[in-house]
């Protein structure tokens, strides 16, 4: 190394001990000078610049911008379908940026994101958290599989990941022009009690807290001896 200065950052936190020593035309060293280094970086929480509160995106994969706030960071997107995160649907990459794409493309529905940042390899911080809707149509929500017990009939049905809420419907005939019952439920699941010898359809779609469209799944025939 020459010069009077060289680059460590970028340490991790943590107790350090820096040693200097001069070398002679031969590459002989000299005593060296030692000096003790303690790095105590405090993760700043980021500061969001877009998208904006409440705002909708037409793209599914909707970039992402930020202000960094302390000193070394690296910080990355984390996405959920909640604003507790308890629901984490993808991510960035840790990055030194100021800006950053998802993982992956967003389905059409409501999100919820916010900023992580890291400093020091152990101080992490968050930012606040803000409201996203992608733009589209909730896919259709598909029954998975049908189970018969008596004179009831338990139905499962596909999870939409950005749903709220499926509604259910229940119909006399495939065409659902008669609609005999219809329900709003949170879980993917339903038990029905039917009259045995007597036909029904039933069907579903997926509802969301954003301004979005949904379309009815195909309908199912249900069936007791």
């Amino acid at each position: 190394m020459t010069g009077s200065n060289f680059d460590i950052s970028l340490l991790d936190n943590g107790q350090y001990e820096v040693q200097l020593a001069a070398l002679d035309n031969r590459g002989m060293a000299g005593m060296p000078a030692s000096l003790p280094l303690n790095v105590n970086l405090q993760a700043q929480p980021a500061t969001l610049v877009s998208p904006a509160p409440g705002a909708t995106a037409n793209d599914d994969m909707p970039e992402f911008q930020w202000k960094l706030n302390g000193s070394n960071e690296v910080a990355r997107v984390e996405i959920a379908g909640d604003d507790s995160f308890s629901d984490l649907i993808t991510t960035s990459e840790w990055a030194p940026e100021n800006q950053a794409l998802p993982s992956r493309p967003l389905s059409p529905g409501e999100y919820y994101w916010r900023v992580v940042t890291e400093a020091g390899g152990t101080s992490v911080t968050e930012s606040e958290a803000r409201k996203l809707v992608v733009n589209g149509s909730l896919p259709p929500t598909r029954i998975i599989s049908v189970n018969y017990l008596n004179s009831q009939v338990r139905i499962f049905w596909e999870k939409v990941n950005t749903a709220s809420e499926y509604r259910l419907q229940l119909s006399e005939g495939p065409q659902f022009h008669n609609i005999i019952k219809e329900a709003t439920l949170a879980d993917t699941t339903a038990a029905l009690r039917l009259i045995p010898g007597r036909r029904y359809f039933v069907r579903l779609k997926a509802l969301s807290n954003g301004p979005l469209t949904s379309r009815w799944g195909p309908g199912r025939e249900l069936y007791l001896e």
